[in-house]
């Protein structure tokens, strides 16, 4: 196994995990029929090091299904979708919160076309209540869709309070401290996830 840190552009919405990455260049080069060296077995992503930890990618070739969500940690309380680089901070909070009897399932989607809406409405009727993260903007963004699905399914019969976390509503900063202000964070969606436990939730 070597170790990976993920690699994206900060001025990008949707960046990657790193066996993402490296599945998605996997097909690439398949496809493309290139030549390609790399002498690093590191792959560094310069700047807000919270969000991009390292991850262990296996030696041989695999593949990541599309259309497929994996469910990242198991949980009773309340579902998180996330994607991208929104997934290891969800897990991390899934953590902490785990300390104050709260029990966070996180869902990784790892593909929004097509989307896995039985995994995501498999745990939510679980749980009775969603936190969507993504690191882009609420208006528009991918996860309105999850909502709406969830929305659509379930809320005629289920009681689901929904919350969206998501980039502030302004454009994003290029400097990486004003831009620390505006992505989500552990405190974003803490909060968010405390608001929909204050709810009564439709679990069954």
């Amino acid at each position: 196994m070597h170790p990976i840190r993920t690699v994206g552009i900060v001025s990008k919405p949707k960046i990657q995990s790193a066996p993402e990455i490296v599945s998605n260049l996997l097909d690439w080069l398949r496809d493309r029929h290139v030549n390609y060296r790399c002498d690093q077995q590191t792959a560094t992503y310069a700047g807000l090091d919270e969000f991009y930890p390292r991850e262990e990618v296996p030696d041989e070739s695999f593949t990541i299904p599309l259309g497929k969500a994996d469910v990242k940690r198991i949980g009773r309380d309340v579902t998180v979708v996330a994607t991208g680089m929104m997934v290891p901070l969800a897990m991390k909070v899934a953590e902490t919160l785990q300390t104050r009897a709260i029990d966070v399932e996180v869902v990784d989607l790892r593909s929004i076309v097509p989307l896995d809406k039985e995994a995501v409405l498999r745990s939510v009727v679980k749980t009775g209540r969603l936190v969507t993260a993504s690191e882009t903007w609420a208006a528009g963004d991918s996860m309105a869709e999850v909502a709406a699905t969830v929305a659509e399914h379930l809320c005629g019969t289920h009681a689901v309070p929904i919350a969206r976390v998501g980039l502030t509503q302004v454009p994003r900063p290029f400097a990486l401290t004003l831009e620390r202000m505006v992505v989500p964070n552990e405190e974003k969606l803490t909060a968010a996830i405390q608001n929909v436990m204050n709810q009564s939730s439709g679990r069954t």
